[in-house]
């Protein structure tokens, strides 16, 4: 990539880190098991959840 010199192509790994962090460390993972508590017995959330995509929005399953 010309517009890439040097060691700047490693600008590249800063979104790429947060995203995986969000996605699968900290943010979601966090979240999901709090709500996965707190309406552990409600069907209208778990149904919810299966059709849903986590983060983008996407076509609804089924």
């Amino acid at each position: 990539m010309p517009f890439l010199q040097g060691l700047s192509w490693l600008t590249i790994f800063g979104p790429i880190f947060i995203t995986f962090i969000l996605l699968f460390v900290s943010g979601m993972p966090s979240l999901e098991r709090r709500y996965d508590k707190k309406y552990a017995n409600n069907k209208k959330y778990q149904e919810y959840k299966k059709r849903t995509s986590i983060l983008i929005p996407l076509p609804q399953k089924g």
